[in-house]
């Protein structure tokens, strides 16, 4: 048995895999970087790429043994670092920001957002990373764009902010807490 690498032999990176969601890509996946796009303006991308990290620091923790990194309602900006625009927590970059363009990875018309996990983590674990991540964009209902209208939002938020229920009416202070809209698993192809 051989067990040698050979000098001249260098390690293909693993392939562009792409997310899907009702047969419409809305993220990649590429070596260790994640993105997710189909986001209206930098602001949305910027809220969920929160709500994304949130989740994937809590995957890494439990795939790499380690506490998860403390998450708490932070300022989120966006900055200019080595020529990129990263999106920070309280001054501390976690995620890049996507903008529209020709040569981008989220297309001509939306903005999107990529986040490094490192490399502690089995590329095996990332799709399910990937997955989590995703999952809780969809379950947050932050604005995006590409997968659900901007009217049927608000639609959703009439609906579930209507009167209080007839039990809760001798208690002003109780209110009918919202169900969340139910929306398929994403698939990564």
């Amino acid at each position: 048995m051989l067990n040698q690498v050979k000098a001249n032999h260098t390690a293909l990176p693993p392939p562009r895999r792409q997310l899907l969601h009702r047969e419409r890509p809305i993220g990649w996946l590429e070596g260790h970087t994640l993105g997710f796009f189909g986001f209206a303006d930098a602001r949305d991308a910027l809220h969920a790429a929160w709500v994304a990290y949130r989740t994937v620091s809590r995957k890494v923790a439990r795939v790499a043994g380690t506490r998860p990194t403390p998450i708490d309602i932070e300022p989120l900006g966006i900055e200019r670092r080595n020529g990129r625009e990263v999106i920070t927590a309280s001054g501390r970059p976690f995620a890049q920001l996507v903008r529209p363009g020709p040569e981008s990875m989220s297309g001509l018309d939306w903005f999107g957002f990529s986040i490094e996990v490192p490399p502690v983590v089995n590329q095996r674990a990332l799709p399910d990373i990937m997955r989590a991540a995703s999952h809780a964009l969809l379950k947050s209902g932050l604005a995006w764009s590409m997968v659900r209208s901007r009217s049927r939002q608000l639609a959703y938020t009439r609906e579930h902010a209507g009167p209080l229920s007839s039990r809760a009416t001798d208690r002003p202070t109780a209110q009918r807490r919202p169900r969340p809209a139910t929306e398929p698993q994403a698939a990564l192809v």
